[in-house]
This record gives C-alpha cells, sequence and structure tokens, in this order.
C-alpha cells in the first residue's frame, strides 16, 4: 500500500501542474511454459516466476504509465501467476517519477526494483531465458530485490557519455512463504537476503566507441538488515559489450557479451541464538545474445554460486542454458515470442539434472 499512496500522491501533484492532455498507455503480456526433466520439475523452479510444472503459467502481466508533461510521469505494474493450486498477484514496480533540470535529476518514489543486477530491475516477458537468473534469486530473494521507498538519480556532468549515479533508501517487500518445520537451532539460507531497509548506491553507465559499438557498465553497494535481523552488504560489478550492425537501435543484426558478479558478507544467527557467525559468497553469470536474423535471437547463460557450507538452502551450483527465440506479431495490437531453452544443472547436494523447456510470450498493447 505504501507504493500505491507514494505513487498516488505524485499523480495528484502532476495533474495540478501540467497543462497537457495526459499521455496514457496500457499494456499487457501473459507468458507460460512446458518442459521436461530427468529430474523432479519442481526442483528447477527458484524464481517465483520460474516454471517448475509440466505447464506453468509463468506471469500475466498488466501495465499503465502515465506522462503527465515533462516532468511529471507514473507507471504501475501488476503480475497474476499461479501461486499452487489457485492465483496470486501482487504490484511490482510502481511509482511516480520527476525529471528535473532536463534529465539531470530524477527522483522515483513508490515501490521500485533495487538496482543490484541487471536482470533484477526487468519484468519477466523482457527476460531472454525461460527462467531468472540465478544470482537475482540467491542474492536478492525469491522476486529479486523489490522495496517500497525513494530513489534519487543524478546524471554525472564529468562523462561525455551517458553515466549515472543513483542512491535509493527504501523497505524491502515481503513475501508470504510456507513455514518449514525445524528446530530453534536450524538456520535456512534464504533469510541471508535483505528484509527491513536497505541502503543502494549504484554507478552505472553506457559508453559509445562508435554508431555501432557499445560498452554497459554497471556497479553497485548495498547495505542493510537481513533475515536474521543481522547486517548485510551486497557488491556488485558488470560490463556487457553490445554490437548494432546498423547501429544503435536497428532492426538488422546484433550481439551482446557480458558479465557480472555479485559478492556479500553477512551474519547470521539461529532462532534462539545458540548458532551465529559470519558468511560470504560470491555469484557470476556469463551470458550472450546474438541476433543472427530478423526476429531471430540465440542466448547463452553460464552461471555459478559458490555456495555457503554454514546454512542450508544455499548450496554450491552452476547452470548452462541456452535459448533459441523467435519474435512473432499476429496483428499490430497483438504480437509475442517462442523460446525453445536447454538447460543443465550441475548440483553439489542433488542429483544433476538437465531440462527441457518452451516458453510463449503474447504481448497486447504498448511494448
Amino acid at each position: 500500500m505504501t507504493a500505491l499512496r507514494n505513487t498516488a500522491a505524485l499523480l495528484w501533484i502532476s495533474s495540478a501542474t501540467a497543462f497537457a492532455e495526459p499521455e496514457l498507455k496500457f499494456s499487457a503480456f501473459a507468458t507460460g511454459a512446458t518442459g521436461t526433466s530427468d529430474q523432479e520439475l519442481e526442483s528447477h523452479g527458484r524464481h517465483e516466476h520460474d516454471p517448475n510444472d509440466v505447464l506453468t503459467l509463468q506471469g500475466v502481466e498488466l501495465g499503465a504509465s502515465a506522462k503527465l508533461n515533462d516532468i511529471f510521469s507514473a507507471q504501475a505494474n501488476y503480475n497474476i501467476f499461479i501461486d499452487g493450486d489457485s492465483f496470486g498477484g501482487e504490484w511490482e514496480d510502481s511509482y511516480g517519477q520527476a525529471n528535473l533540470f532536463n534529465d539531470t535529476f530524477i527522483i522515483r518514489a513508490g515501490r521500485i526494483y533495487n538496482r543490484i543486477h541487471a536482470e533484477n530491475s526487468q519484468h519477466l516477458h523482457a527476460w531472454s531465458f525461460v527462467n531468472g537468473s540465478l544470482l537475482t534469486t540467491r542474492f536478492g530473494g525469491d522476486e529479486g530485490l523489490l522495496s517500497d521507498g525513494g530513489e534519487l538519480q543524478y546524471k554525472l556532468p564529468f562523462f561525455k557519455h551517458d553515466s549515472f549515479f543513483s542512491v535509493s533508501f527504501s523497505e524491502v517487500v515481503g513475501h508470504e512463504e510456507e513455514e518449514e518445520e525445524g528446530g530453534e537451532d536450524e538456520i535456512d539460507g534464504e533469510e541471508a537476503a535483505f528484509e527491513d531497509t536497505v541502503l543502494t548506491l549504484n554507478w552505472r553507465g553506457k559508453y559509445l566507441f562508435d554508431d555501432f559499438n557499445y560498452l554497459n557498465y554497471r556497479a553497485h553497494y548495498s547495505t542493510g538488515d537481513n533475515g536474521f535481523g543481522r547486517d548485510a552488504e551486497l557488491y556488485g560489478l558488470g560490463l556487457e559489450y553490445e554490437w548494432q550492425e546498423g547501429g544503435f537501435s536497428s532492426n538488422e543484426r546484433y550481439a551482446t557479451v557480458g558479465v557480472e558478479g555479485l559478492y556479500r558478507d553477512f551474519d547470521f544467527a539461529s532462532e534462539d541464538g545458540a548458532v551465529r557467525g559470519n558468511a560470504e559468497e560470491f555469484g557470476v553469470s556469463l551470458s550472450s545474445t546474438y541476433g543472427f536474423a530478423p526476429g531471430w535471437e540465440l542466448a547463452g547463460r553460464v552461471e555459478y554460486l559458490e555456495g555457503v557450507d554454514e546454512l542450508g538452502e544455499t548450496p554450491q551450483l552452476g547452470r548452462y542454458s541456452l535459448a533459441l527465440t523467435r519474435a512473432f506479431e499476429v496483428n499490430e495490437f497483438v504480437g509475442g515470442t517462442a523460446r525453445l531453452q536447454l538447460d543443465h544443472e550441475d548440483r553439489d547436494q542433488e542429483t544433476n539434472a538437465t531440462a527441457l523447456w518452451f516458453q510463449v510470450n503474447l504481448a497486447f498493447g504498448s511494448n
């Protein structure tokens, strides 16, 4: 509710200062997948929107955006999904935004995705793979790091290319989880993720070598309390090279190669306080995409999580993914993608698993 109140307040302020008719846009996306595996399909589902059954409705995303003038705008996103044997739903990023001094400063207030990982702020329909990154779920939570609060972004003036620094302070959105039986001295590694309030600093930019070659870079630091009620810190670095055959925003061939690493240092304690300590963990993701023909994309991803031996639910894990995606258009209002993906997981505490997925995403309205 905090996000909705903030968004509504900024919308009211914006409407009072706007002199032109607001520009409204609506969109909807429906994503589902089917799959098969040599192990339990449920064991492949780590992100809340990962496929985890023979047939999975990963999400129906409903979006709305309003631009009231050159300064004030707002957006809201709601996701409907299958939660066990019934439908569930929740508000995702929904916030008001103010662009000040020719976009030198941008303020967001409401429900936001923290800038901790490239994928963390992407919606389900924008993923290049059937499932979410291992880094997003291990370090951000089962839906990534989503929080209620505010962010201030500043366009750095001493770079000749677009480079931004942002700071956000927010309260992590909690998600209902099934309680598992266990003793008070047992430690659940999923509690290592941020809860309560979190401070996030982010630096990112896009350097243009020329009209066809670019370098995207990002670095971030977050600090706050985790699910144990203890201190936690998260660091991240990412680089991505991008090539566009016909220049930026063209529909010709393209390719990307990227690497991203996350490292966290956190304290933990059992419920009764009898067991406590400090742990560290890192994860890395290598990914690439190749648009080899109009509407076709081949993508590969290799990921590794170090794991934390002292905690449960945080095993060492590696995953290799290869995805082939075809974009299609039904008419001017309906389009989408069809994706075939092969996954192989090297599991430290379980039998290795291989899965084959087929996913369809339908897009309605504005993308």
